[in-house]
C-alpha cells in the first residue's frame, strides 16, 4: 500500500514555500506492522505565472525523498497533477522521480521498513523546478540526495523535512 494520508498514525512536517509552490513531507506507519512505514513528498502549485514562479511543463521537474539511516525504501510512485512520471534514480534509502509538472498537487509516495534504525529519524523531501532546458545532476549517498543545478538561472530547488 502506497501512502495513506488519512492515517491517524501520520505526521506532517512544516511546509517550505518558494513563490507559488509549497513542499512538505508526510510520514506514517502501518497500524498492523509498525515497522512498515510510508512517506510522501507533497508539492503544490498555488496558481501564479508560468516560468520561474509557476509550472512550465516544457521541461521536467524532479522530486526526491530520502529515508533515515537504518530504513530501506521498498517501493515508490508519483501521481497527481503531472505527466509522464518516471523513476530517474534509486538507492537503498532514496529515490528521484522526474515528471512534467502541471498546476495543482503532485505526490511522491513511498513505502519502506525499519531494518536497523537508531537515533534521529529524519525524512527529507526535495523538489527541483525547471523552466528552461536544464537537467540537474543527482548524487545519492546513504543519507542524502545531493543536487547540482548546472543552469541555476533556469531552475531552483527547495527542501522539506520531518523528524518522526
Amino acid at each position: 500500500m502506497l501512502g495513506n494520508i488519512a492515517s491517524p498514525n501520520a505526521a506532517s512536517g512544516t511546509p517550505t514555500v518558494k513563490g507559488n509552490f509549497t513542499l512538505y513531507t508526510l510520514v506514517g506507519y502501518d497500524n498492523y506492522d509498525p515497522t512498515a512505514l510510508f512517506a510522501e513528498s507533497i508539492g503544490k502549485w498555488n496558481g501564479g505565472q508560468y516560468g520561474s514562479n509557476g509550472p512550465a511543463n516544457d521541461n521536467d521537474d524532479f522530486m526526491t525523498i530520502t529515508w533515515p539511516n537504518g530504513y530501506v525504501l521498498t517501493s515508490s510512485t508519483v501521481f497527481g497533477d503531472c505527466s509522464g512520471p518516471y523513476k530517474k534514480d534509486e538507492a537503498y534509502s532514496s529515490v528521484v522521480w522526474g515528471f512534467g509538472e502541471e498546476s495543482g498537487e503532485v505526490i511522491l509516495a513511498s513505502n519502506g521498513r525499519n531494518d536497523n534504525s537508531s537515533g534521529t529519524r529524519k525524512w527529507v523531501s526535495k523538489y527541483v523546478h525547471t523552466w528552461a532546458e536544464t537537467v540537474p545532476s543527482f548524487n545519492i549517498s546513504l543519507t542524502d540526495v545531493g543536487i547540482t543545478l548546472t543552469n541555476s538561472s533556469a531552475s531552483w530547488q527547495i527542501a522539506s523535512s520531518l523528524i518522526y
